[in-house]
């Protein structure tokens, strides 16, 4: 993967993020290694289940870590932010002097860290790698209007802001900073590790879920589709992967409403074993709320798996109804049943495959993404 032509400056690049979940490993990991062709130094704040994607890249970055405790409330959850936030200020200002511009990335809401970076006199890029809008909009509590309010200012302050498609402007009501968004991603595959190995014909009528059990990922509706399907197709066995604050929830749904045993409940899949996960499954089910652009979509499509997503983020920018996937209207219950069996029955599930394998081949590359970045960090040097 970084056999590339070389492509180092003598730029010292920063990046913190917040205390990363399993679930943000592997972009952290994507960001590291695009950066580290375009820098000499790469100083990460980061939380600690961070690895190095490789070794060759180990000497350029100098690792700085925090930490969270998780504790229940809305009260403890604040105090825990806050302290995570300050955490990452006293390490943006202790790094100042070996640090030419920071990169916000999966933290959205790090308010204190990048005015800090800002104060000190560098240029700051926010990342928007994560579905923030929706979780504020569907609470209401009394930190919605004080959360939605430090975002604003933090796409006011950041030099830059990048997001995923041109989509979630409009989307994430971004309109007004339309003048300072850049179009890129960290995304990239290794194809010869995400690759066909098991042939539609030879897998079984297993349907699948993997990702966050959190409510804007649309696992609910989900669970709720379920029984209509088993209805529709009494031959459907359907795996649920993953972990999340929604695992109680889907462990009750499963004792009340699988007798026949058709619901498999697994945890989280380690990165390396998705492939062969992926390679079991006739059909992926993405029915979030709101998404950036989720990993799992294209690590299914370099798989052979055909993927069935609702039209939000920058999923319809991949996914084609019934040219290289297939498109929700809606994530209603009703709407995931008749689109799971629709999938399943189409005629030409063969043209849809070699489609969505084409497109990540030739689009989500090392190589491809580093020009982004390139780009990006020309533009505010």
């Amino acid at each position: 993967m970084n056999n590339e032509k070389d492509m180092k400056t003598t730029l010292r690049v920063g990046v913190f993020t917040g205390p990363i979940k399993r679930s943000g490993v592997v972009p952290v990991a994507n960001l590291i290694t695009i950066l580290s062709s375009l820098s000499d130094s790469i100083y990460l704040v980061t939380g600690d289940v961070w690895r190095s994607p490789s070794e060759n890249i180990c000497g350029k970055v100098h690792l700085h870590t925090i930490k969270r405790n998780d504790r229940s409330g809305i009260l403890s959850g604040v105090v825990n932010h806050i302290r995570i936030e300050f955490q990452i200020l006293r390490k943006i200002m202790s790094l100042s002097r070996n640090v030419d511009l920071w990169i916000c990335f999966m933290g959205d809401s790090l308010t204190l860290p990048i005015l800090a970076a800002r104060l000190a006199g560098k240029k700051v890029i926010l990342v928007m790698a994560s579905d923030y809008i929706l979780p504020f909009e569907m609470q209401d509590d009394i930190l919605r209007i004080p959360l939605k309010s430090l975002l604003r200012l933090n796409f006011i302050v950041s030099s830059r802001i990048v997001l995923y498609s041109e989509r979630h402007i409009d989307e994430w009501h971004l309109g007004r900073y339309r003048g300072k968004v850049s179009i890129a991603h960290e995304h990239f595959l290794d194809v010869d590790k995400f690759k066909i190995r098991k042939k539609m014909d030879d897998r079984t009528d297993m349907i699948g879920y993997i990702g966050r059990f959190s409510v804007e990922k649309g696992i609910l509706p989900f669970l709720d589709a379920i029984p209509q399907v088993f209805a529709k197709n009494n031959e459907i066995s359907i795996t649920i992967s993953g972990d999340g604050d929604l695992l109680d929830d889907i462990e009750q749904f499963i004792d009340n409403n699988d007798p026949g045993k058709r619901i498999r409940l697994s945890g989280w899949i380690p990165h390396e074993k998705l492939p062969e996960s992926l390679n079991e499954l006739k059909l992926l089910v993405l029915p979030s709320h709101t998404e950036g652009l989720p990993n799992i979509m294209l690590e299914a499509m370099a798989c052979g798996t055909p993927v069935l997503a609702t039209h939000v983020g920058a999923i319809p920018d991949l996914v084609g109804d019934e040219s290289t996937g297939f498109v929700l209207k809606n994530n209603s219950p009703e709407e995931i049943a008749e689109g799971v069996i629709r999938a399943l029955e189409y005629n030409d599930i063969g043209g849809i495959i070699a489609n969505a394998r084409r497109l990540v081949e030739d689009t989500y590359t090392y190589r491809a993404a580093v020009e982004e970045y390139r780009e990006i960090l020309a533009s505010v040097q």
